[in-house]
């Protein structure tokens, strides 16, 4: 899925982004009350991809000097950090 797709759907009410946070019981259908903090994590990693991209694509269009190797293996780092304690 796009990753600028992912967080819009999740900051603005959309069906998905809804339907993300509702669980069917027996009695209801009911909005879900814990922290959720898989679908967070996912928009906030697609949002940080985004800004990365956009943050070369100015400095190559623009010719600024810009490590943008450098921000993204922080942001490797950063994520597989994450992707790892979450197992």
């Amino acid at each position: 899925m796009s990753l600028c797709v992912w967080p819009t759907w999740q900051i603005h009410t959309t069906a998905l982004g809804m339907a993300a946070r509702v669980e069917e019981t027996a009695e209801a259908v009911t909005f879900k009350v814990e922290a959720q903090r898989d679908i967070a994590d996912r928009a906030l990693l697609g949002a940080h991809t985004c800004l990365l991209l956009a943050i070369e694509e100015h400095a190559r269009h623009f010719g600024l000097a810009v490590d943008s190797a450098a921000l993204f293996a922080q942001h490797k780092d950063y994520w597989d950090q994450g992707a790892s304690s979450a197992t």
